[in-house]
């Protein structure tokens, strides 16, 4: 799964709904005053038929200006708004994103018919116009207009999340490059909440406030916000959850209009039938003990793994931190090394205190597409310790469907509530092609974003 580090040793998993968090001191209410972004300072012309606008964006304007409107509901596929043909990217530049979003072997047709349109939207190639629009929103504190002039662009957007770390800067910079497709957006306004309950609920209510037309979020801290969600959707605002859930969401209207997630039962299963391959003697580990989390993939590993008669030897937490895991790892090597070790987090640490130790890691399966796990394999690799490892595909583009659906419901058209994405668990080697030294080790690929933007976003 992925583990997004947030400073040292924290973070947030995947797909993790609710976790036990220590929460601090209660805050003062954070009032937030949104401030529309002021002009980029980047002069020179926009893309076909756009118009230089008249607010402080103007500068670069998008290219997103010549998004077609959406049909009519009545020309549209059932489940989906109807983008003109036009705006929509080609079969190969859709499958080049399917590969890096989700590994080999998914095609977009495998996908719910909403999440095909927008991740058939998203994947056209980022026009230097869009370029220039995402660098100055993520450098903007509250509203940042996205310098549209069609005149359907009217839609206020707001991403609420708990918490900041690489892989929510990468999150961000999706969330902007699909409301730059969406020709119903016209801004959108960021918050985090440093994991910090009174702090996210005060942005969220901040969001409603000041006119959010849609709230999207992961909404790590789970049925605390429901409450919040409730006010939310009292008022006509749709929020939709990406890669996580808030677990007594009824989805009848008074509260999620509805979330993007994976199938954690299934992810488990392929977990456990990849570590039977290496031997029947499996280690399995989460984070924090008593997470809501892992029962819902650990059940389902452990009975593939019963069903594929090997014995889990090991069945332990780490608190998803470095320390956690180096520990782990070193019970491990003086116990004796499993076949196959199962974790829902980056594997990095585990791997690194093996070859501290002088060990060859035994297969590691699940964890995440981290720049940091690759990088550990790679280095293992220079040092001749061959091992397997398999990786989960990460959740970023998560927030596409998400966006989409969200914006699809505010205007009245009738989408999936549930949406629901594959999450292989593919061989480190099918993702190193993706792997730089240059980002941040806890990082997350997987964006179909340039190197560029995503470099920018780790940096701002």
């Amino acid at each position: 799964m992925r583990f997004e580090g947030s400073g040292a040793g924290g973070g947030r998993l995947w797909s993790a709904p609710v976790r036990a968090l220590s929460v601090a001191a209660v805050l003062g209410a954070l009032a937030l005053v949104g401030t529309a972004c002021g002009s980029s300072g980047d002069g020179g012309s926009t893309s076909a038929g756009t118009t230089a606008a008249a607010s402080t964006a103007a500068a670069d304007t998008t290219a997103a200006d010549t998004t077609a409107s959406t049909t009519s509901g009545d020309t549209a596929a059932a489940g989906t708004v109807g983008v003109d043909a036009s705006q929509l990217a080609s079969e190969s530049e859709v499958q080049s994103l399917m590969d890096e979003a989700f590994g080999g072997g998914v095609t977009v047709n495998d996908l719910p018919p909403i999440a095909q349109e927008a991740y058939k939207m998203y994947a056209k190639p980022i026009t230097s116009e869009e370029k220039k629009v995402i660098e100055r929103c993520l450098t903007t504190s509250g509203v940042c207009d996205l310098g549209k002039t069609n005149p359907e662009a009217k839609l206020a957007v707001a991403e609420s999340e708990d918490t900041d770390n690489p892989y929510y800067k990468s999150v961000r910079a999706v969330y902007l490059l699909q409301a730059l497709r969406e020709p119903t957006v016209k801004s959108v306004n960021f918050t985090q909440a440093s994991f910090k309950v009174p702090a996210a609920l005060s942005n969220f209510r901040s969001h409603i406030s000041q006119g959010a037309d849609v709230i999207v979020g992961a909404f790590d801290l789970g049925d605390v916000m429901l409450p919040v969600v409730k006010q939310a959707a009292a008022k006509g605002i749709p929020v939709w959850s990406s890669t996580q859930t808030i677990p007594s969401a009824k989805y009848d209207g008074t509260d999620l209009a509805g979330d993007t997630l994976t199938d954690l039962c299934a992810y488990g299963k392929t977990m456990g039938e990849i570590a039977l391959k290496s031997g029947k003697n499996i280690a399995m580990y989460t984070g924090t003990p008593g997470n809501t989390y892992a029962p819902q993939w650990q059940e389902c590993a452990k009975q593939a793994i019963k069903d594929g008669g090997g014995t889990i030897t090991t069945n332990g937490t780490t608190n998803w931190t470095p320390q956690g895991e180096q520990q782990a790892a070193a019970a491990l090597a003086a116990k004796g090394l499993p076949d196959a070790i199962i974790y829902d987090y980056a594997p990095e640490a585990f791997i690194r205190k093996f070859l501290q130790l002088g060990k060859t890691p035994p297969t590691m399966v699940g964890g995440s597409q981290t720049m940091g796990s690759v990088g550990a394999w790679l280095d293992a690799k220079k040092k001749g310790k061959d091992f397997k490892s398999y990786i989960a595909a990460s959740e970023i583009t998560f927030a596409v469907p998400s966006l989409h659906a969200a914006v699809a419901t505010k205007n009245g058209i009738d989408v999936e509530k549930r949406i629901k994405l594959p999450q292989p668990v593919v061989p480190v080697q099918d993702v190193v092609k993706y792997y730089s030294p240059d980002f941040p080790a806890g990082a997350n690929f997987g964006s179909g974003l340039p190197k560029d933007i995503l470099q920018y976003s780790f940096s701002h």
